[in-house]
């Protein structure tokens, strides 16, 4: 079967000092496709990428899924082969319309709404059918599906299948919000061909569309590229002239050049090259994880930043009052988070894992404190790679996440909203 369906040149080299055993999941006819191979050497990310790519209709455009494990007589050890054949046809969109097979899970009861989970209240729309929120809180959660980002920054890729990951874990968190708040799936934007330019002009379109129809963009990245399409529809919203305050809860400053190519390490430094109107506050910076040459970078671009070591609780009070005066410079603010501030043992699932990262907790905290302002427009999460996850901690910490700043988003009063 294998041989027949597959590159003959490809099924020979596997078969010179390889046993393989396959797994076929068709989608629909080949015809013209593109032939890649991914390559892992690990039985736990075997295990998620089984899971990930265990339905060929998650992937738009997907033809084929193959699932090889291959003993490699010589090592004796197991290894894993997942082959994907796309189309070549492109799209006129990157847009993706929300998955129905995403929003379900346990049912405690099927009447009684205080025993309601996300996934019996989050409603599915596409973006064509937005009409404006009028009472209430509306929310609307855009994934985006890109690790192109991180690809160029020589990262390691697969946060690409976060946004689905993250919404799915969601799915099952018990549903704690009143009567007239409104959560929607809007489905999200993915990255095609390497385009990341595009995809994140086409993330910036989606996050003013949800704005001018007042509602509260909370985006699933994707890379921390994810950031930088998000930037770009929170300035079109507001207008051009407001004052723009980001605040990044990151290990990283992400301000390297991008003379050559923009990463997922470049955007906030793309951002203050672009926009004279925006200011960048970043809280939990690693000395060990950014070069001197970006600690120089930073200080010539006045970003102000708060280093990891110094986000104790014992300090929280001092934090929240750069925090605020901050925000007080800005007539608006976005906030972008990115899951690798975190303690790898906490959030094994990134590209970058830290030792010495961040407490959930206290990132708990800063969430809750800045989405509480009315100034906080709309916020992101990135860098969940499902790939890399151990037990799903990761993609279930980052739900955890939306679903705390649903919760606290302009609920006022931020200063008590710590732990």
């Amino acid at each position: 079967m294998l041989a027949s369906r597959y590159h003959s040149r490809t099924v020979e080299w596997m078969r010179k000092d390889r046993m393989v055993f396959a797994i076929h999941v068709e989608g629909t006819t080949f015809g013209e496709s593109d032939f890649r191979i991914v390559a892992v050497f690990d039985e736990v990310v075997f295990q998620n990428l089984k899971e990930l790519l265990s339905t060929s209709r998650i992937y738009s455009g997907l033809r084929a899924v193959s699932f090889c494990i291959f003993k490699n007589i010589y090592e004796e050890k197991f290894k894993f082969v997942a082959y994907i054949c796309s189309s070549r046809r492109r799209r006129m969109t990157m847009y993706n319309q929300p998955h129905s097979d995403i929003w379900t899970g346990r049912i405690d009861s099927a009447t009684d709404v205080s025993s309601f989970r996300f996934h019996q209240n989050v409603q599915r729309k596409n973006m064509d059918q937005l009409e404006d929120a009028k009472d209430g809180k509306t929310f609307a959660l855009l994934g985006f599906q890109c690790d192109e980002g991180v690809k160029r920054n020589k990262g390691r890729v697969g946060a690409y299948h976060g946004p689905l990951e993250v919404k799915k874990a969601l799915a099952n968190i018990p549903w704690r919000f009143s009567e007239n708040t409104v959560v929607f799936d809007v489905g999200g934007v993915a990255c095609e061909d390497g385009n990341l330019e595009k995809s994140q002009q086409q993330l910036g379109e989606a996050v003013q569309r949800l704005m001018q129809h007042n509602v509260i963009p909370i985006i699933i990245g994707g890379g921390h590229e994810t950031a930088y399409g998000h930037y770009l529809g929170v300035r079109q919203a507001i207008g051009l002239e407001k004052r723009l305050g980001i605040i990044n809860i990151d290990a990283h400053f992400d301000m390297r050049p991008y003379n050559e190519t923009t990463s997922s390490g470049t955007m906030f430094r793309q951002i203050l090259d672009e926009d004279k109107h925006a200011g960048y506050l970043c809280l939990g910076i690693q000395p060990f994880g950014n070069t001197m040459a970006l600690f120089e970078t930073a200080k010539r671009y006045g970003c102000i930043y708060i280093l990891e070591e110094q986000l104790t609780w014992d300090a929280m009070t001092s934090t929240y009052a750069t925090i605020d005066s901050f925000i007080e410079n800005y007539d608006s603010i976005m906030l972008t988070l990115c899951m690798d501030v975190l303690s790898a043992s906490a959030a094994p699932g990134v590209s970058a894992p830290s030792p010495f990262g961040l407490d959930p907790k206290i990132v708990r905290a800063l969430i809750r404190h800045i989405v509480a302002n009315p100034k906080t427009t709309s916020f992101d999460i990135s860098e969940v790679n499902p790939i890399l996850d151990e037990n799903r901690k990761t993609i279930t910490l980052a739900a955890y996440f939306c679903a705390e700043a649903l919760a606290f988003f302009h609920r006022g009063n931020p200063a008590q909203s710590g732990r």
